[in-house]
């Protein structure tokens, strides 16, 4: 994962462990993986992939992004996809609970590190929730405090401490039975040794206060989060595709057919799709594009001085994103 979650479990048809601070898992090509914060499944029999954003966490997720949609250029892109997917839903859901169950909260950074500890405490915790949590809730619901019960996500966070152990504040709350039922604290000679409803007061305030709530996360940090983690793998793996030609220099007098192929890096390239168009039709005349040659055939029929541009997109075997690289003509 770009985004580095340590902490979490997952197992394979093979392989089973925990992610290291760079979200780091094992896998054979061809198994699944599930996901879970100790014993809350998050994501349930994804096919595994070398890189993973919370997005990819559901089957019905990666159905919508290798779907796509289709931009201004009549392209096929996964980027609206992801957009929406991480704008509301299961994985702003799920993102802002992570963001949560940090050991630090630090939502600033792209690194969450779900302890030990909290996993212990989100064990604990389970078995008493009034019902399972529910990552395909509306946003609204899934974030909900001012119900009697919360929502079950906040219900879980409210019954775990991130300050040391022992601290006072990782102690129940009183209770209001308990304070109604402790003595009013004189105005005058106060018994330093009693416990009074003002006390009580105080330590039930400064316990809760301690408590974290899915509220606190609002749903566009966790979209950008989502966002910044899936850009910056798209980022790292569009460079490993090329053009044969990035720019090129035409003659106007020669309106032969060029060929230009699309490339990889270090190794095979696999196009399960391809598209391709001009920019400029009047300039630069698209002629064809086949995904098995993982070429794009075109010819110039414009004038000196004008400038095209082609579109070439595609998508690989095993991944839903469409990469997109371009060709400059000028002509001269």
């Amino acid at each position: 994962m770009e985004l580095g979650i340590q902490g979490l479990h997952y197992e394979t048809q093979s392989q089973s462990g925990t992610t290291d601070a760079s979200g780091t898992y094992h896998y054979l090509p061809g198994e699944t993986i599930s996901f879970w914060v100790g014993n809350l499944k998050i994501s349930d029999d994804i096919p595994a992939k070398p890189y993973l954003s919370p997005v990819d966490f559901f089957n019905d997720n990666l159905a919508q992004l290798n779907a796509g949609a289709t931009d201004t250029y009549g392209l096929s892109s996964q980027r609206p996809v992801v957009k929406s997917l991480a704008a509301t839903g299961k994985a702003n859901n799920l993102m802002r609970l992570l963001m949560l169950l940090d050991d630090d909260k630090n939502t600033s950074t792209t690194n969450i590190d779900i302890t030990q500890r909290t996993t212990d405490q989100v064990n604990a915790a389970l078995p008493n929730l009034t019902q399972p949590i529910d990552l395909a809730v509306s946003p609204a619901t899934f974030a909900d405090n001012s119900s009697d019960p919360p929502s079950p996500a906040n219900q879980l966070l409210n019954q775990i401490c991130f300050y040391p152990v022992g601290d006072t504040q990782c102690n129940p709350p009183p209770s209001l039975a308990e304070i109604a039922a402790a003595p009013v604290k004189p105005s005058t000679n106060p018994d330093p040794n009693t416990i009074y409803q003002s006390d009580l007061e105080a330590l039930r305030k400064k316990v809760l206060a301690t408590h974290r709530h899915i509220g606190d996360i609002q749903i566009s940090d966790a979209e950008k989060l989502l966002e910044d983690d899936t850009n910056i793998y798209f980022s790292a793996a569009s460079t490993k595709y090329y053009l044969s030609a990035s720019a090129m220099d035409i003659p106007a007098s020669d309106t032969s057919l060029k060929e230009l192929f699309v490339r990889k890096v270090g190794g095979d390239l696999s196009i399960e799709q391809m598209e391709a168009v001009s920019l400029n039709p009047a300039i630069i005349t698209l002629q064809s594009f086949n995904a098995t040659t993982e070429s794009v055939d075109y010819f110039i029929s414009g004038s000196t001085g004008q400038q095209g541009t082609i579109l070439v997109n595609i998508k690989v075997s095993g991944d839903y994103r469409w990469y997109r690289k371009q060709l400059r003509v000028n002509i001269k």
